[in-house]
C-alpha cells in the first residue's frame, strides 16, 4: 500500500510503501492518506519490495533445528526426521548425511528394534483355535 503521511505526522509529507494493515491503520488513526499507484506494475513492484512471503528468509531465525517424530504404532505412520532451517522445513525417511550425531544414534535406537514376524498374531490365533478344540474334545472323567 502507497500511503502520504499527514500533518500530525513528524513524516508529514513523505510517501511511503507498507504493509496493508499499516497503512490502513495509519489512515483510520488520521496519520495518513491512501494514495493511488499510476499502474499496476508499479503496484507489483512496490508489494515485491515489502512483502514477506512464504519465500522470504527469517533473519532473527539463527541455525538448524533437528528432530525426530515417532511412528505412533498405527500401520501408516512412520518413523521421520524433520530439519527446520529459518522458515523451511524438511522431512526425511533416514538421516542425511549433515545430521547431527545425536539424531543419527536415536534414529538407529529407533530402526533397530528386531524385526517382527508377520505370521506371529496368525499362529496365536491357530494355537488358541486348536487349543479351544482340544479342550472340547476332551472330557473331564466324571462328564458323559
Amino acid at each position: 500500500m502507497k500511503i502520504r503521511f499527514l500533518a500530525p505526522s513528524p513524516k508529514a509529507g513523505q510517501i511511503e510503501h507498507c504493509e496493508n494493515a499499516a497503512g490502513r491503520a495509519l489512515i483510520l488513526a488520521g496519520l495518513a492518506e491512501a494514495v493511488p499507484y499510476r499502474d499496476f506494475r508499479e503496484r507489483l513492484a512496490a508489494t515485491a519490495a515489502t512483502a514477506s512471503g512464504h519465500g522470504s528468509i527469517d533473519a532473527t531465525v539463527v541455525g538448524v533445528e533437528w528432530g525426530i517424530r515417532e511412528s505412533d504404532g498405527s500401520p501408516y505412520s512412520v518413523n521421520s526426521i524433520i530439519k527446520k532451517s529459518g522458515s523451511n522445513t524438511t522431512w526425511y525417511s533416514a538421516p542425511p548425511d549433515d545430521a547431527p550425531e545425536s539424531i543419527k544414534r536415536r534414529w538407529k535406537e529407533l530402526v533397530d528394534v528386531a524385526p517382527r514376524d508377520p505370521f506371529e498374531k496368525e499362529r496365536a490365533i491357530s494355537a488358541q483355535q486348536e487349543q479351544q478344540e482340544r479342550d472340547r474334545i476332551a472330557k473331564l472323567p466324571w462328564e458323559k
